[in-house]
């Protein structure tokens, strides 16, 4: 089980990085099943976009360069999920 899927806006909880924690992101693409930094084991790693912040990732040498797109394990992201109420009012605009 994942915490998002293809096409969620979700934000950063973790991060190997600690500026990118809270940073808003748009899930794009997978890069599947992958090791991470300090992560035991293999965990799911997704592609995403930028929402604001770049991210901020580090070489082999440990100098840091912003990217607007690159890779996130899931177990960083939670999914931003919409309120009850505004799914209510978007369905009834549907219907209207």
């Amino acid at each position: 089980m994942t915490y998002c899927k293809l096409g969620d806006l979700a934000f950063t909880v973790q991060a190997h990085n600690k500026e990118n924690i809270g940073n808003i992101i748009r899930i794009v693409g997978s890069h599947g099943l992958g090791r991470w930094y300090d992560i035991e084991g293999l965990t799911w790693v997704w592609i995403v976009e930028t929402e604001g912040s770049p991210l901020v990732y580090e070489d082999q040498q440990g100098i840091k360069y912003y990217e607007s797109t690159g890779a996130v394990p899931d177990i960083f992201l939670r999914r931003i999920t919409p309120s009850e109420e505004l799914v209510e009012e978007s369905k009834e605009a549907c219907h209207a």
